[in-house]
């Protein structure tokens, strides 16, 4: 395994080689052999455990270990340790996977690294897309994890379980079995534990037949984003704060509920709310409601209204000492006691041309984001990090005099301005 290993890094994920990485390690066993993979890429690994505090002695001994093993290999462990009673205050599986990646996110930014690695392998990608086949996801779901999701990397998803645990075994690297995976409380677990093994029984390899039919789904999807968008994007408009979709796109065919439907499923509107909201019958000034955005029926066009109207106003810099406000309450500011530091960028002073100017994402921007000139769209990039359409237009982009792209905050720095050295700092600041 491991020569498979090293041949798919160098193949899809060189920059890993040599580089500064986080590896998240529980003391299992998927990403205690990840550690030990990492380990013979780079030197230079910082380990990040959660201790949740929810198995007494054996939590204690998952921690012991991680740091052992983190002493042995040379790397610097951080533990962060979780309030059980915070986590079990609503939905468990959501809430520690929030603290996690908070946890990944805040270390991430404070040492200035840009990739975390996590142990998701093969058999995890078939258990997540039936997951989300049994609770009614759309086509999106049903293409699994991504390999490369911003700054999260799972370098192991190729990698079956069975392979992973014969590697541990002829390399002896050792783990920590958690009991807590046998027990079927929760869905993933009887997925793996006892739906998946029935399936085996009349459809061998049937992990591998559900993992080809994701990655097809997957080429679907993107192929399906592009029409969806090329197909909306004439009968959309921005007045004030609110985007207006002209019911002349009923006029396309019978397809177009499918297209509104996937369009507004970005906005978290349910296949029933699109439903209603195309019935014939339907009153003129009837709305429904998402998480975060109404959806009202008027004379001839569809309004989409942001609940908390966070729309990004454009803003000009003029000087070096400044500060912007942006929609969210956050500030970008040459100061960093304008509110508490979430990024920073250090510039090279010289190559800055004022005025800059804040503003949100435009079609066709692009950003360097290699030492070659190489340069990815934003709306590539935002694919990555899995942003929205619906908060797309929120995500605060730094653009130089020259209209070249310096920032998409938060996000990426374009290596034509980012300064490894103490140069001219933007920070992005929240309150």
């Amino acid at each position: 395994m491991l020569d498979i290993f090293l041949s798919h890094i160098q193949n899809q994920h060189p920059y890993l080689v040599g580089g500064k990485v986080i590896v998240a390690v529980s003391g299992g066993l998927d990403s205690m052999v990840l550690l030990d993979l990492m380990s013979k890429l780079t030197d230079q690994i910082i380990v990040v455990h959660i201790n949740y505090n929810m198995r007494g002695v054996d939590s204690e001994g998952d921690e012991d270990l991680v740091r052992a093993i983190a002493l042995r290999i040379g790397a610097e462990c951080i533990v962060k340790q979780a309030d059980p009673a915070f986590l079990k205050a609503g939905n468990f599986q959501e809430n520690s996977r929030n603290f996690r990646y908070t946890v990944f996110d805040e270390v991430a930014d404070t040492y200035n690294i840009e990739y975390v690695c996590i142990a998701h392998h093969a058999d995890d990608q078939a258990e997540t897309v039936l997951m989300n086949l049994v609770r009614g996801s759309n086509s999106n779901g049903l293409t699994g994890m991504e390999a490369v999701n911003g700054r999260y990397i799972r370098p192991l998803l190729t990698m079956r379980r069975s392979q992973i645990a014969s590697y541990a075994e002829s390399s002896g690297v050792q783990f920590r079995e958690d009991s807590s995976n046998g027990q079927n409380f929760y869905l993933r677990n009887t997925i793996r534990n006892r739906v998946i093994p029935v399936l085996e029984d009349f459809l061998p390899n049937i992990s591998k037949r559900i993992l080809a039919t994701s990655s097809n789904l997957k080429t679907n999807a993107k192929l399906l984003d592009t029409l969806v968008t090329k197909t909306i994007t004439p009968y959309l408009s921005a007045v004030d704060q609110n985007m207006h979709i002209d019911k002349s796109i009923l006029e396309i065919g019978p397809h177009a509920s499918a297209v509104l439907g996937y369009y507004f499923n970005d906005y978290g509107f349910t296949a029933d709310q699109v439903e209603n909201l195309l019935h014939p019958a339907l009153q003129t000034g009837k709305y429904f409601e998402s998480a975060a955005y109404l959806l009202t029926n008027d004379r001839a066009h569809f309004t989409l209204t942001s609940k908390d109207q966070q729309i990004l106003v454009e803003t000009r810099i003029n000087n070096p000492d400044f500060m912007v406000t942006l929609g969210n309450g956050a500030t970008l500011s040459d100061r960093a006691d304008a509110g508490i530091p979430k990024d920073v960028i250090h510039l090279r002073k010289e190559n800055l041309t004022f005025p800059l100017l804040v503003r949100s994402w435009q079609f066709g921007d692009r950003i360097t984001f290699s030492e070659d000139g190489s340069r990815k769209k934003v709306k590539k990039l935002f694919q990555e990090y899995q942003i929205s359409r619906a908060n797309k237009s929120s995500v605060p982009i730094l653009v130089n005099g020259d209209g070249e792209l310096i920032w998409v905050v938060g996000l990426k720095k374009s290596t034509n301005f980012n300064s490894k050295e103490n140069g001219y700092k933007i920070y992005y600041n929240l309150f």
